[in-house]
């Protein structure tokens, strides 16, 4: 929500940053995605630039209504940088196993199809839920079984699960 307070105003896209995010939304177009049309104060938060550049990008992995992950790209003008985030603050996961980091160089429209091809390729990996009951579950990629989430205690889901089901993303 935009505010009149100068201490909250939304930081300031540079010109790299702003024809990176306009040649994102034209690749998503292309992968048949429905880009944000959020307004300018969507980036409000995202103005603290680490290591790898400011956070431009960011897709929420979800299955039956519930985010198993996070991900982003960082662009610092010179490299993009992709892999999973933290869910609340953003921060780029360099030790996350489940989708390790990966970074790329090029021209900035090379990198934007790069960080495109990347978040379409992860976002269609097909889930397994593994149900043991009704609040002990397990989400894992169904390609190799990267654990994503899991729900109720260890004991809860000793023996085989009682159903497996594949959800396609």
């Amino acid at each position: 929500m935009p505010t009149n307070d100068a201490d909250d105003c939304p930081p300031s896209l540079t010109e790299s940053e702003s024809n990176y995010v306009v040649l994102l939304r034209a690749q998503m177009k292309r992968h048949g995605w429905i880009p944000s049309t959020a307004p300018d104060d969507w980036y409000a938060g995202m103005d603290v630039e680490s290591a790898d550049g400011r956070c431009l990008a960011w897709v929420d992995l979800s299955a039956d209504n519930c985010v198993m992950l996070t991900v982003g790209a960082y662009y610092n003008g010179v490299v993009t940088t992709v892999g999973s985030l933290h869910s609340q603050l953003f921060d780029l996961q360099r030790d996350d196993p489940r989708v390790p980091p990966s970074t790329f160089g090029g021209t900035i429209s090379e990198q934007v199809v790069r960080a495109a091809n990347w978040f379409d390729k992860l976002v269609r990996r097909p889930i397994l839920r593994s149900d043991w009951s009704a609040t002990a579950q397990e989400y894992a990629f169904a390609d190799d079984g990267t654990l994503l989430v899991i729900s109720g205690s260890r004991l809860d889901r000793s023996g085989p699960p009682i159903r497996e089901t594949v959800i396609n993303t």
